[in-house]
């Protein structure tokens, strides 16, 4: 029997679909790590972002490709500014005050923070 057969695991003992199996299995030749060098790394493409998202980051007051803590900062300024004593005194602070917070909860849902 050949050494690399003895030493190889059974095919048996393998689980084809599992990672760690992949990872286990050798490349005699080496088509793999080449395959793997070839390939040049490209940038994470920003996604589309749509119209709600869009909203979001127009009632916040910020740029579709702010940061995370771009986001919670706006949020904290404007939700700190948009006081309950203000709400008192003009009515349309309270409509401003939800907006923006529902403009937070769905960039948080969205994973935008």
């Amino acid at each position: 029997m050949n050494k690399n057969a003895k030493n190889a695991p059974q095919q048996s003992q393998q689980r084809s679909g599992s990672a760690g199996a992949q990872a286990r299995m050798r490349d005699p030749f080496g088509f793999v790590d080449q395959a793997r060098a070839r390939v040049p790394r490209q940038e994470p493409r920003l996604r589309k972002l749509k119209t709600l998202e869009a909203k979001a980051f127009e009632t916040l007051g910020l740029h579709a490709n702010a940061t995370p803590a771009d986001v919670k900062t706006a949020y904290k300024e404007l939700v700190k500014s948009i006081t309950p004593m203000q709400m008192a005194e003009t009515g349309g602070s309270e409509e401003r005050f939800r907006a923006v917070i529902q403009a937070y909860q769905l960039l948080k849902q969205a994973g935008f923070c």
